[in-house]
């Protein structure tokens, strides 16, 4: 029963990788039956095109984005203060402290060149609260004089902006690396409506520090995000103790105008005959995958050889 389920999910499988050739199929196969096989040509190819990237922000990226920002809003306390601010007596009094969702706006898109996949991303919203700074100047009372006439309500209209070029390369061993270059965030406060100019004039003052900072910071970490998603991938895929799954990719990969694109070598690696390497390899190149990729898609073109490879495992 076990042998007859095996052979039926490896028919599935060959079935699959049958179907997937439609995009880009060859009928010369070559046949080596050396133990390790060398591709005269990539068998396999993975393209991306900017308008699959641009969808995949809008249905995914953005909606994450838009609730990890109410998730800060549903947090935010409804009243604080502070005594002593900077001179003693000095109180500084929020209330009603809020970021509407209705005023969070999410966009940006996506272009590529033969450098990179540029990203240009937007979060904007709104910052809402009461705000009072006072003096207590009646030692026997519970009276406060305002100061610098700062009371009332205020609506803070906070643009922010990131941009950057993620960089596909390619090392000896076949192993992808991504790479993000151009890194620039800018954070503008474009409307202060209902803030005192004392408030004014300090955040002005500490915005260019804020940008400065951050820039500083988010490149290396957007790269060791994407160092530590690259590092759980494996370039050997086991699936049971009849064959495993190697890939590579080659130097083609990469991106041009269409988008971003890899191309490389899947070998079904055959365990129980001592490891040996799948004997198809093909002798006719794959067209560019990002040339003939339709737009706002996602595409795949597989070679006959790695269908007939698949086939061996089921005989």
């Amino acid at each position: 029963i076990f042998k007859s389920k095996m052979r039926l999910s490896l028919f599935i499988f060959a079935l699959f990788c049958l179907f997937s050739v439609s995009l880009c199929r060859y009928n010369s196969i070559t046949v080596n039956n050396s133990v390790k096989n060398v591709a005269a040509y990539p068998n396999f190819g993975l393209g991306i095109s900017n308008g699959a990237f641009n969808d995949i922000l809008s249905d995914f990226v953005f909606p994450d984005v838009v609730k990890a920002i109410e998730g800060v809003a549903a947090e935010l306390p409804p009243y604080c203060c502070y005594d002593d601010v900077e001179v003693k007596h000095v109180h500084l009094m929020f209330q009603n402290l809020a970021l509407p969702s209705t005023t969070i706006e999410v966009s940006g898109n996506t272009s590529s060149s033969s450098f990179g996949v540029a990203f240009d991303l937007d979060v904007d919203f709104q910052f809402q609260f009461f705000l009072r700074l006072c003096v207590h100047d009646d030692p026997f009372g519970g009276g406060c004089s305002t100061l610098f006439g700062c009371k009332g309500d205020i609506d803070l209209y906070i643009d922010t902006s990131v941009d950057f070029t993620i960089v596909v390369e390619v090392d000896q061993n076949g192993f992808p690396s991504l790479t993000a270059h151009d890194v620039a965030f800018n954070l503008a406060l474009p409307q202060m409506v209902g803030l005192c100019s004392t408030f004014k004039d300090g955040i002005n003052a500490a915005i260019p520090s804020i940008n400065q900072n951050v820039n500083e910071k988010l490149g290396p970490a957007i790269n060791s995000a994407l160092a530590s998603a690259l590092s759980k991938l494996s370039q050997t895929i086991t699936v049971n103790d009849v064959f495993d799954i190697n890939w590579a990719l080659s130097l083609e990969s990469g991106t041009q105008t269409t988008g971003m694109g890899f191309v490389g070598e899947i070998d079904v690696v055959l365990n129980q005959q001592n490891n040996t390497i799948a004997p198809f390899v093909p002798v006719n190149p794959l067209p560019n995958i990002l040339t003939i990729l339709p737009a706002n898609n996602i595409g795949l073109s597989l070679t006959d050889s790695l269908f007939n490879n698949t086939v061996i495992l089921i005989n």
